[in-house]
């Protein structure tokens, strides 16, 4: 019986573990408007096509 007890607990503890996970990793995702659309378009460029870097701050971007 301890054994079945200390198997329950441990699910219990997984299953709150991986759903405490998957609520708090809704806050840090990726905002997939500008980045995603900026990454999409880029490995969709032409082979041997001219690219850019912009490396600086956050307010530095593709306006140029």
């Amino acid at each position: 019986m301890p054994r079945r007890n200390m198997l329950l607990k441990v699910l219990v503890f997984s299953i709150v573990l991986v759903m405490a996970i998957l609520h708090v990793s809704g806050f840090f995702g990726v905002d997939f408007s500008r980045n995603r659309n900026n990454w999409v378009g880029l490995q969709k460029e032409k082979k041997g096509s001219m690219d850019a870097i912009f490396i600086g701050a956050s307010n530095v971007s593709a306006f140029w």
